[in-house]
């Protein structure tokens, strides 16, 4: 398990000084500011780092940190539950939908202001895109590369519509590279002509 903190100002305490005894190599202990501790779950295939617990230190007090601890993780009720993940899901989602098209709108005027030149955003904060800019007599050639990894067709669609609301999905040409350099392995680019 990688060590990740989803606090802001974190103190790791070399060794297990400041862990729980743990049969579960998911989950430590962090010694945060003020005598707090937090036990963290970091979930590398979700990128996401679940603070699951936090309490005060306290040594040898009744409500001391580790004794809590040790009982959360002896029932079984330290690590997120599926509820947490359907909630950081839908969240997610929800977020990808209230930003995506900002965030394609912003990624391409800077193709627009540096044409020929791949610029790299984040859609939605989910999703990486390059976009590219060629100028074609009076019209912007644009093309959008993204990987497919993890990828549904109903997602493709929304990358495309973010950045060309009023254009069909088949207004988009599918095409074998980027003008400034070859696909990546399970990436596609798409083009269109626009005004």
């Amino acid at each position: 398990m990688k060590r990740h903190s989803s606090i802001g100002l974190p103190v790791e305490i070399p060794g297990n000084a400041n862990q729980a005894h743990n049969p579960d190599p998911r989950i430590h202990g962090e010694q945060l500011p003020a005598s707090r501790l937090g036990e963290l779950q970091y979930d590398e295939a979700e990128r996401v780092v679940w603070l699951c617990a936090y309490r005060l230190h306290r040594s040898g007090q009744p409500d001391d940190a580790f004794p809590y601890f040790h009982e959360l993780i002896q029932s079984g009720r330290l690590l997120p539950t599926e509820d947490d993940y359907a909630a950081l899901f839908e969240d997610r989602a929800h977020r990808f939908a209230e930003t995506i098209h900002e965030d394609a709108q912003r990624l391409l005027a800077q193709a627009r202001s540096a044409p020929g030149i791949e610029h790299v955003g984040i859609l939605g904060g989910e999703e990486t895109v390059g976009a590219l800019v060629e100028i074609v007599d009076t019209l912007d050639e644009t093309h959008v590369a993204f990987s497919l990894e993890q990828m549904d067709a109903e997602r493709l669609i929304v990358i495309l519509a973010a950045f060309y609301a009023d254009a069909e999905f088949n207004d988009w040409e599918l095409t074998q590279q980027l003008p400034s350099r070859p696909l990546r392995v399970n990436e596609v680019c798409y083009r269109i002509l626009r005004a």
